[in-house]
C-alpha cells in the first residue's frame, strides 16, 4: 500500500497549522519549529496515554492556496489498540473529552466505525479502522492542546509535571509565532478564521516547574511574608508574578491558592497600583538561593483578610516535608531566579 493509498483511505489525519500572515509564505525556521513542537506534543501524549507503545509518523503534506497552512499528517502505524484501551478508562475519557469536546466513541463514529459492536472490536485489534480512528483522536487531542489556554487545560487535569514536554513544546510554538511580527493569528482548521489572535500569544506561554522538581527529597521551606506587587498576572498558570519584599528585594512567584483564583474569576478583588499581599508561601532553598517560590495561600489582599494560613498537617499534605522559617529577614535568599 502506497502513501497515496493511505491518504485516500483516511489513515493519515490532517492537522492544519493555519497562520494569518500577509505573505503566502513562512520562514523555514518557523515552519520547522512549529512542526517540531506539534510532534513533541503528540509524543508526550504517546508516553502518557499509551506508555510510548504507539508507532506513528508525523508527515508534511502539500500546502494549499490561501493564508499559509502547515499541513501535518498524523499517521498511526501500529499500537492503536493501546490508545483505545486508555480511551476506555475514566481518565482517558476525561482527557479526550476535555481536549476535543467529544467522547472517544464520537471520534470512532466520525472515522466510519458506526456501531457499538464495531467500536468494541476497534479497541482490541490493530486493524486499519482502529489505526484510522486512533489517528483522529490523537490529531484532535494535539489540536485541542494547542488551542486551549492553560486554565482550561488545568481544569481537564493536564498538570505541568506529567505533560511537561507538551507544555514546553507549546511554549516554544507560541514563542516562535510571537517572534515573527508578521503572524497576526493562528487557527487549526481550513477556514479563514483565526480564533487565536496575536495579542493572545503570551497567555499560551506558561511558567514550568524545574525539571528536577520531584516531590521527594526537596528542601521545602515555608514562611509568611508581606509583598508589594510590581507586576501582577491575572491569568492562572501564566507567567510569574513579580513583587518586592521589604520594598526593595525582587521576588518572582506563582500563586497556587484556589480560593484566590476563585475571587479573581468572580471579580471579588479590588486591585490597586502596587497591590500589597500577605502570603504564606513555600520555596526550595538551594544554598543562598530560593527557587520555585509558590504562594500556597493569599492571606490578605490590600489589607483585607481573605483566609487563614494552612496548618502544619495541611502543609504536610501539600509539601510532604518542609521546614517553617522563623527568621523572615534573610536578604540573600531573594533573587530573580525564584
Amino acid at each position: 500500500m502506497t502513501q497515496i493509498d493511505l491518504i485516500d483511505g483516511h489513515l493519515i489525519q490532517v492537522l492544519p497549522l493555519h497562520f494569518n500572515i500577509a505573505e503566502h509564505y513562512l520562514p523555514l525556521d518557523e515552519f520547522i519549529e512549529t512542526a517540531k513542537n506539534t510532534r513533541a506534543i503528540v509524543e508526550n501524549f504517546n508516553k502518557e496515554f499509551c506508555g510510548g507503545k504507539l508507532k506513528y509518523r508525523i508527515v508534511v503534506l502539500p500546502p494549499e492556496k490561501g493564508s499559509f497552512k502547515s499541513r501535518l499528517g498524523v499517521w498511526i502505524i501500529a499500537g492503536a489498540s493501546t490508545l483505545w484501551l486508555f480511551a476506555e478508562s475514566d481518565i482517558g475519557k476525561g482527557y479526550i473529552s476535555g481536549l476535543t469536546g467529544q467522547e472517544p466513541a464520537y471520534w470512532a463514529k466520525q472515522s466510519g466505525v458506526a456501531t457499538k459492536k464495531a467500536i468494541d472490536e476497534v479497541t482490541k485489534k490493530d486493524t486499519n479502522e482502529s489505526k484510522q480512528a486512533a489517528s483522529v483522536v490523537l490529531k484532535e487531542c494535539a489540536k485541542g492542546f494547542l488551542a486551549k489556554d492553560t486554565d482550561e487545560l488545568r481544569k481537564i487535569g493536564m498538570d505541568k509535571r506529567h505533560f511537561r514536554e507538551a507544555y514546553e513544546a507549546k511554549n516554544e510554538f507560541y514563542t516562535t509565532c510571537s517572534n515573527n511580527p508578521e503572524i497576526k493569528g493562528i487557527g487549526f482548521d481550513d477556514t479563514e478564521k483565526f480564533p487565536i489572535k496575536r495579542v493572545d500569544f503570551p497567555r499560551f506561554i506558561v511558567d514550568l516547574p524545574p525539571k528536577d522538581d520531584d516531590d521527594a527529597n526537596l528542601n521545602w521551606q515555608t514562611e509568611v511574608k508581606t509583598v508589594t506587587v510590581t507586576s501582577p498576572v491575572w491569568i492562572r498558570d501564566g507567567r510569574l508574578w513579580q513583587a518586592k519584599v521589604d520594598n526593595k528585594r525582587p521576588v518572582l512567584f506563582s500563586i497556587d491558592d484556589d480560593g484566590f483564583w476563585s475571587r479573581v474569576e468572580n471579580n471579588g478583588l479590588k486591585p490597586k497600583i502596587f497591590d500589597q499581599l500577605k502570603v504564606q508561601w513555600a520555596f526550595i532553598a538551594d544554598g543562598k538561593i530560593r527557587k520555585n517560590t509558590r504562594v500556597l495561600r493569599v492571606l490578605e489582599y490590600n489589607g483585607s483578610e481573605l483566609t487563614k494560613p494552612l496548618s502544619t498537617s495541611e502543609l504536610n499534605k501539600v509539601l510532604k516535608t518542609f521546614t517553617a522559617r522563623e527568621d523572615e529577614d534573610t536578604p540573600d535568599l531573594f533573587n530573580r531566579k525564584s
